[in-house]
Formats: structure tokens, C-alpha cells, sequence
């Protein structure tokens, strides 16, 4: 839960400096059209979506159903953020970004999955003693 406030606090002062007019993306282009608030987008609210799936699994929901619900989860926060945007006067409501935004959170739940989100032990990925190397007994 840790992580999860941690993570809220700096994608709500990223937003917070956004609405207030300050530059926000990373600088990159493709053919002449500027994508770094898309790449942005996909990487935050895929991170935000496993963030909350493992939040919840921590509290030993089923693995798919983690995963499942912390998607949705991100997905709609996303999605309800980004229709705040057009209430702001220094940024606007994008379906582009919502799109960017669902990929992220397809793509990296997918790695997530895939990378044994599935099958991990609720303990840390470094201390467990599942780890046949780490056993000392």
C-alpha cells in the first residue's frame, strides 16, 4: 500500500503541475508528430494498473482477479481523469490518450502475466523462500 501512495502522490503532483500549465511529455516525435505525452500515458497507467493488482493481491485475492480488477481500475480513474482535462484551461480531454492509456494497461498486464504475476508467492520477489536458491534450510 506503500508503493501504491507513493505512486498516487507523484502522478497527482505530475497532474497538478499539468493543469497548472506546466509543460508535461517527453519530448519525442514520430514523423513529425509529437507522441511523448502518448508514451507518457502508456507507461503510467500500465504502471499505476499493476500497481494496484498487486496492491490487491497483497490482500489475497486470486491472481487473474487482481490483475483483472486493477486494470479496470486504472482504466477507468484514466479515463475519468483525462474528461476532467477539458475542465481545465490548460489541457484537453484526448481520445488518443485514452487509447494510449488502455494499450499500457493491455500491454504491461499482459508482460505482468506472462512474467509469472500468476504463480509469485504474495511475499517480496526478493525474500521469498519459494526461490530455490534461497533456501537455507
Amino acid at each position: 500500500m506503500l508503493l501504491l501512495a507513493a505512486y498516487t502522490t507523484i502522478v497527482g503532483a505530475w497532474a497538478m503541475a499539468a493543469n497548472a500549465g506546466a509543460a508535461h511529455g517527453l519530448p519525442l516525435y514520430v514523423q513529425g508528430v509529437f507522441v511523448g505525452d502518448k508514451v507518457v500515458h502508456f507507461v503510467v497507467v500500465g504502471l499505476f494498473a499493476l500497481v494496484v493488482a498487486r496492491a490487491i493481491r497483497l490482500r489475497g485475492c486470486r491472481a487473474w482477479q487482481s490483475l483483472l480488477a486493477g486494470m479496470a481500475i486504472a482504466v477507468v480513474l484514466a479515463t475519468i481523469e483525462e474528461a476532467t482535462n477539458a475542465l481545465t484551461p490548460h489541457r484537453s480531454c484526448s481520445l488518443l490518450d485514452i487509447v494510449a492509456d488502455v494499450a499500457g494497461v493491455a500491454t504491461l498486464g499482459a508482460v505482468a502475466w506472462v512474467a509469472g504475476f500468476r504463480s509469485r508467492p504474495l511475499g517480496s520477489f526478493f525474500d521469498s523462500p519459494y526461490r530455490p536458491h534461497a533456501y537455507t534450510g
